[in-house]
């Protein structure tokens, strides 16, 4: 400070100062600013644990039953009782539904004389024969002719009034094909027929306009304002029919192609002796746009018939004007009375076709009533009364054919004396009426449809009264659920069957979890909107109540497993050139660390080597970008993080 003191009574010595001055401002003051303005860096470190690592593949699906069982009767008749329903849950043994046993029991009471009857020619064969026994014996085969033969004649009677039905069901309803074909064509035309027809009339109108001659008198203006009215609207008609007509005409038609393919599907099936559930479905669905269309066709065509109607009133009005007795002095309007007469016949003939289209529209639906009543049972029912004709007349007349040989053998017996052939032939009967009745008496059992498995009623084919569809009913086995869904090309490789897994359901809550295991993986990839998938199937232990076939839900499946290991927590690991590294404080410095990582999953990675339990490693920390000057003040630009 001494040496400063004689400099500051100079110039040069006073600006000596003042740098010294302000350099001493920047140390104190601004220097500090600086400082503080740079936030200080808090370094995050974790310790290499000992732990358990699992890795799992993720397979998300829906669950349905490990099982659909389908259930036919044993034997056709008529149901009569059906004491379950759809969603019910049913044991082995329940019983799910009953044909009507009155046949079957009768069959089963044949059965039961013939075998003792049967019994008995043995027992005579047996014990040798006598004049008593010759007679009875012959009347035996005489009554057991009789019997085949009624047989035989009821069975080619019910067969034929079966086949008859079915003949006649068939010619009508394929009559209601053809007809119900020719008039949707007739009506296509007709529509199209109609809108070029407006044109027509209206160059009628014009052409009769231009026959005005003479005076313009009253009788004139009102007939030319007559026409002027109709022509207005033909021309509404023609718009409309144009727009409004024209869309419920191409829907209607749509509708009409897809009720015949729907239709010609059930016939395919039919056929080829396929199930026809499905197709007669997809009618009924056509049935019901059809219908729509129709009532949409019908309501557009009305203003049209409106239309022509009042055009026709219009030319009436003018028709009259020109029969004044004025007007018809006037020799030069002739020409247009003529035309007037064309016109109004014109009309009428148009009215009539817009009304033809309704009648052909209402007899189109009478036919589309006979196809649908056909397709929705009535054709089904034939066809099963047919085959249930055919079987119990095959039935009858094996039996009836049975007991007349038994019958026959015994009076052989009877007349020439039993012989070890006799003998054998007497008890082969009886063996044969035994089986006539076991088999009756299991067709009788069979009247009753029971439950084969514990599960739930998926579906009921038919109602009481019906006829029963092959398969009646089907069975959902919910004790056990399989979890379907799909993984990548990439994770397929690390699924096997037999893994376990850990599954969630949406629809269950978060505290639903279940155990299971994979027990199915597709061979091949399905194409899912351009990529490769496969299929894999979760079989789940012990179902949750709650948790129901068609849920939604994820399958953890564990594919790979360390217990006890060293872990780190994934975000302690850097990429640096595509490589992973770790870096570890020893000895107060931090360094980088040689590792071999094993598995993963989502937070934790597995340290085979380079750590040991309890190293410190340092998590990568946020790194801030080149710092830039801020317009209007000093500091860095904005942080970056990274690795």
């Amino acid at each position: 400070m001494a040496l400063l003191r004689p400099l500051a009574f100079t110039w040069v010595g006073r600006g000596i100062v003042g740098l010294v001055a302000i350099a001493l401002v920047g140390a104190v003051v601004i220097r500090p600013l600086f400082a503080s303005s740079a936030p200080a860096v808090t370094e995050r470190t974790a310790t290499v644990t000992r732990g358990n690592v699992l890795q799992t593949v993720p397979v998300s699906g829906s669950l349905s039953a490990s099982a659909v069982w389908k259930i036919p009767f044993g034997v056709s008749g008529r149901i009569v009782e059906i004491p379950v329903k759809v969603g019910q849950s049913v044991k082995t043994g329940d019983v799910l539904a009953r044909i009507d046993p009155r046949d079957l029991k009768t069959a089963v009471k044949q059965a039961e004389v013939n075998l003792a009857s049967a019994q008995a020619r043995y027992d005579s064969v047996v014990a040798g024969v006598s004049a008593d026994d010759v007679a009875l014996a012959r009347a035996s085969v005489e009554s057991a002719q009789r019997s085949y033969e009624n047989a035989q004649q009821n069975g080619r009677t019910s067969i034929a009034d079966a086949r008859a039905d079915l003949d006649a069901l068939r010619a009508g309803y394929t009559a209601a094909q053809q007809g119900f074909q020719l008039l949707s064509d007739a009506i296509r035309t007709d529509v199209a027929d109609l809108t070029s027809a407006l044109d027509s009339l209206r160059l009628v109108i014009a052409a009769t306009l231009t026959g005005f001659k003479g005076a313009e008198t009253a009788d004139v203006t009102s007939a030319k304002t007559a026409l002027g009215t109709a022509d207005g609207q033909l021309v509404n008609a023609r718009t409309y029919a144009t727009t409004t007509a024209a869309a419920a005409l191409a829907e209607w038609t749509s509708a009409r192609d897809r009720l015949i393919a729907a239709w010609l599907g059930f016939d395919g099936a039919l056929a080829r002796g396929g199930d026809t559930t499905d197709p007669a479905a997809r009618f009924s669905a056509a049935k019901v746009a059809y219908d729509l269309a129709t009532a949409r066709l019908g309501t557009a065509l009305a203003p049209i018939t409106s239309a022509l109607s009042s055009a026709q009133g219009s030319v009436t009005s003018a028709q009259n004007a020109m029969g004044t007795a004025a007007a018809q002095m006037n020799h030069d309007l002739d020409g247009v009375r003529a035309y007037l007469v064309g016109l109004q016949t014109a009309i009428v003939t148009r009215s009539s076709l817009a009304s033809g289209i309704g009648t052909k529209l209402t007899q189109a639906t009478g036919y589309e009533a006979t196809i649908s009543s056909a397709i929705g049972g009535s054709y089904g029912s034939a066809l099963q009364a047919l085959r249930s004709a055919t079987d119990q007349a095959a039935q009858s007349i094996a039996g009836g054919e049975a007991a007349l040989r038994s019958a026959e053998l015994s009076y052989r017996k009877a007349t020439t004396g039993p012989t070890p052939a006799d003998v054998a032939s007497a008890y082969a009967s009886v063996q044969l009426a035994q089986l006539s009745l076991e088999k009756a008496q299991t067709d009788l059992d069979n009247a009753t449809l029971k439950a084969p498995v514990d599960g739930v009623v998926a579906t009921i084919a038919n109602g009481v009264g019906e006829s029963p569809a092959s398969p009646f009913m089907t069975i959902a086995v919910t004790s056990t659920l399989i979890l379907h869904g799909t993984v990548g090309e990439s994770d397929i490789t690390k699924l096997e069957s037999g893994q376990v897994a850990t599954v969630s359901v949406d629809a269950a809550g978060s505290g639903t979890r279940l155990t299971g295991k994979v027990t199915s993986l597709d061979p091949l990839a399905t194409i899912s909107q351009g990529v490769p998938v496969y299929g894999v199937d979760v079989q789940i232990d012990l179902p949750d109540p709650v948790v129901r076939p068609g849920m939604t839900g994820t399958a953890s499946v564990i594919v790979a497993s360390a217990q006890g290991v060293l872990t780190l927590p994934n975000l302690a690991i850097r990429t640096v050139s595509g490589q992973r590294q770790v870096q570890v404080k020893r000895n107060g410095q931090v360094v980088d660390a040689q590792v071999t990582f094993g598995i993963a999953n989502d937070t934790m990675t597995e340290i085979r080597a380079g750590l040991s339990e309890g190293d410190v490693v340092v998590i990568p920390a946020a790194r801030a970008a080149t710092a830039t000057q801020r317009p209007g003040g000093f500091g860095p630009g904005p942080v970056i993080f990274g690795r």
